[in-house]
This record gives structure tokens, C-alpha cells and sequence, in this order.
């Protein structure tokens, strides 16, 4: 069910894979494998798949028919979306050395001028 409903919400939508992979910082083969049925999302990745494509996790699952989710929007999936790469980019740079570190605070300040 939840492979069928997630292509049909895309589909609507009239995304591709890939560009739904995109909003979801995934790859094009991770939606595939969903869609055929190969691997199923996490929580967190099926809420996220849901807002992206404005339906509601019930929809996706099949409990229910009602496809629209009149309560998100995807100003609410862009803001998570923004949260998780900037958590992704905090937890990659504490793994670097403080050299490294100040490095990286000098090129964006360079970036920024």
C-alpha cells in the first residue's frame, strides 16, 4: 500500500525520483526502493515524505483515503528539511580538529564579504 500511495502522491504532485529525493536529502534508488515495495521509510522519513507531498502519514500507510493534509504545508517540510542539514553540518564539523574548525570559520567569512 505504502509503495503504491507514495508514487501516486508524487505523481500528482508531477515530481520525479530524484527530485523527490532531493527534498528529502535522499537518494533517487532510496524513493525507488520504496515505490517497488524493497525498503520501507522510518518514522521520521515517512512524516517528512508526507509533508513534502502534502498528504498525511495515514494516507501513505493506507489507513485511509483522504489523500490532502490540510493541516502542514510545505513551509513546514522546507523548515525541517533546513533543521536536519544544518544538524548534519554541525555534527560533521564537530568531528573536525580545531585547525580545521577555524578554518572553516574563516572561508565563511571570506564567503560572507
Amino acid at each position: 500500500m505504502l509503495s503504491d500511495r507514495l508514487k501516486q502522491a508524487r505523481k500528482e504532485l508531477k515530481l520525479t525520483q530524484e527530485e523527490l529525493a532531493k527534498k528529502v536529502n535522499t537518494t533517487k534508488g532510496t524513493i525507488s526502493n520504496y515505490e517497488n515495495g524493497y525498503s520501507t521509510p522510518s518514522n521520521e522519513m515517512l512524516t517528512l515524505l508526507a509533508d513534502i507531498l502534502n498528504v498525511t502519514t495515514d494516507f501513505l500507510l493506507g489507513r485511509n483515503s483522504q489523500a490532502v493534509n490540510e493541516g502542514k504545508s510545505n513551509i513546514n517540510a522546507q523548515t525541517h528539511i533546513k533543521d536536519k542539514v544544518k544538524e548534519s553540518l554541525l555534527s560533521e564539523f564537530d568531528k573536525l580538529s580545531e585547525e580545521d574548525q577555524k578554518y572553516i570559520v574563516e572561508l565563511i567569512k571570506k564567503i560572507k564579504k
